[in-house]
């Protein structure tokens, strides 16, 4: 590309990024409102037992908490932490059969919460999420939030807080969905996922971390026979710092989620593995550097890398 098309094609971009792409005025209002029924949902959910004890806080996920969505900020990825007692005894077992997946072994928080009495209800519930070898029961955990989730949303429309509001709850994969509709013009949906906390010493990953992380109870779809206990690996926290402070990534990957939805035969381009992408140059590169380049620098050298995919 000649030197003097290059400023050209860099204004075009900076001008469709900031007319066509950013989000930023629709955000508020959407947010406003997600806000108000996490906070209303949760209330309820955490007076219930076990879960009081097990929750351990939110982090948003998925494109709108890295600030990554196009058009409307219509939805949301929710992680809300669950902390067992004696979290750092959980027993971290590789899946032999899934890159990436694992079990997690009670064996030892069993043994240690047995006897104690502030435990008790942990301990009863948790003897019916788990098989015979103590490995966590994903179908039979979920089951159980399934039943909180459902019982909370029924409260919540019959008290007529969200009366101009269309509440409709599902399950969809990992996810406690909720569905939101506030009128033709207005609605969104909520993914709350529940995270299982791991630390760093945890981690079945060659390289230990500092790093928080997460286990999401992914559905594998086996024979109904099949007690699924594998759980997907998450590390969200660790994508956020990659992302972090690196000026022309973020504005760079919406544009290629943009393209990518103005051609339909792209559709098979997830965004997580357009965020990939991005999360392997930003660790290729290191530092916050070569993302202060211009727009069409790095579009290009992206696109680049995309077309080197298989």
């Amino acid at each position: 590309m000649s030197g003097d098309l290059k400023p050209n094609l860099e204004a075009i971009l900076i001008d469709i990024n900031h007319h066509f792409i950013n989000i930023d005025k629709y955000r508020q209002e959407y947010a406003l409102h997600f806000q108000k029924l996490k906070n209303v949902l949760f209330d309820k959910l955490r007076k219930t037992e076990p879960l009081k004890y097990l929750f351990n806080g939110y982090l948003l996920a998925g494109s709108c908490g890295d600030n990554l969505k196009i058009t409307l900020p219509n939805e949301f990825d929710m992680i809300f932490q669950i902390k067992f007692p004696e979290n750092g005894l959980i027993d971290v077992v590789k899946d032999p059969g899934i890159p990436g997946n694992i079990y997690l072994d009670f064996t030892k928080v069993l043994r240690k919460i047995r006897n104690e009495k502030q435990h008790a209800t942990i301990y009863r519930h948790m003897n019916n999420w788990l098989n015979g070898k103590n490995y966590l029961i994903i179908e039979k955990f979920q089951s159980y939030l399934q039943g909180l989730f459902a019982k909370a949303l029924e409260e919540i429309i019959g008290s007529g807080y969200f009366c101009q509001t269309k509440l409709s709850y599902s399950r969809q994969g990992p996810a406690h969905t909720i569905k939101v509709n506030v009128d033709e013009s207005f609605s969104y949906s909520v993914d709350f996922v529940p995270g299982i906390i791991l630390d760093g010493q945890q981690s079945v990953l060659r390289t230990k971390n500092e790093d928080q992380w997460e286990c999401i109870p992914k559905p594998i779809f086996y024979s109904k026979s099949h007690q699924n206990v594998s759980f997907r690996s998450s590390f969200v926290n660790r994508e956020k710092k990659l992302l972090k402070r690196k000026e022309n990534l973020k504005n760079t990957l919406r544009f290629i989620k943009k393209f990518r939805d103005a051609h339909s035969n792209m559709g098979n381009m997830k965004s997580y593995y357009i965020k990939m992408v991005f999360l392997w140059k930003a660790v290729e590169v290191k530092g916050t550097n070569y993302w202060q380049k211009s727009l069409t620098q790095i579009l290009l050298d992206i696109q680049k890398r995309l077309n080197r995919l298989p």
